[in-house]
């Protein structure tokens, strides 16, 4: 019997390691078009859950070679965390990251706050606005 308790334990820990997934932002107007995000919690205990990490896909449907891409994570309208990705993504393409990096699990989107193609084409998000100075959450893994 303590075999099987302890087995459940482990599941339920591992599930609240998964995280849950958020609400992505499809910007029809935009060049990036945000396919799915989640946010990674770990149980430190019953009452204590903290988030460490966030998983964001993304997909290019520029003609041009995205170089730079710029992210946010929202809630109520202002952006609380940024992530850059760079490299080179091609049209089509759906590039999954994580950034191993402080992910508030208030966010309930994210949105493309900024893209830069191969092609010289800098695109700002004109509908979002930085509400709150955001902070640079560092490279991703």
């Amino acid at each position: 019997m303590k075999n099987t308790i302890s087995l459940a334990a482990a599941a339920a820990s591992a599930l609240l390691l998964l995280g849950a997934p958020g609400t992505a932002s499809a910007d029809a107007s935009g060049p990036i078009r945000i396919d799915s995000f989640q946010i990674t919690d770990q149980n430190l205990s019953e009452h204590n859950v903290v988030p460490v990490g966030t998983t964001i896909a993304f997909t290019n449907t520029s003609d041009s070679p995205a170089t730079d891409v710029v992210l946010g994570l929202q809630s109520d309208g202002a952006v609380l965390t940024q992530f850059e990705d760079t490299g080179s993504f091609a049209k089509g393409v759906t590039i999954k990251k994580y950034f191993a990096a402080y992910a508030p699990d208030n966010a309930e989107r994210v949105v493309v706050l900024k893209a830069t193609f191969a092609d010289g084409t800098v695109w700002n998000n004109p509908d979002v606005a930085l509400v709150a100075p955001a902070v640079d959450a560092g490279a991703p893994n």
